[in-house]
């Protein structure tokens, strides 16, 4: 039925809707559970991460991971955290007297 049904799709395995049937009876839902640990918190080195892209927001990651000195997908999660996005702006065509009069 599930391969008719979508051909071009590998059915679920035996073992993985076991543990979806497990998981349901042990707590009613087929959710996963919050993990356990610590979570993932660095501030001192956010400061400097912010403090890098407010300086030159338009710096790739890869320049930026080199100057703090750390690895490129930390920083990624740090700009995530921090709402920071890199931009590079791009020039566009200046706009002449004679344009206002064709786009009339």
């Amino acid at each position: 039925m599930f391969v008719e049904r979508f051909p071009n799709v590998r059915p679920p395995s035996r073992q993985g809707i076991r543990k979806l049937n497990g998981r349901f009876e042990e707590t009613g839902s087929v959710a996963e559970l919050s993990r356990s640990g610590r979570p993932v918190s660095v501030t001192k080195e956010e400061n400097v991460v912010a403090q890098c892209f407010v300086h030159s927001p338009t710096k790739s990651q890869r320049k930026a991971s080199k100057e703090c000195g750390l690895p490129r997908t930390s920083l990624q999660r740090m700009q995530k955290t921090l709402k920071l996005k890199a931009y590079r702006p791009t020039l566009l065509q200046g706009l002449n007297e004679d344009d206002t009069e064709t786009g009339v």
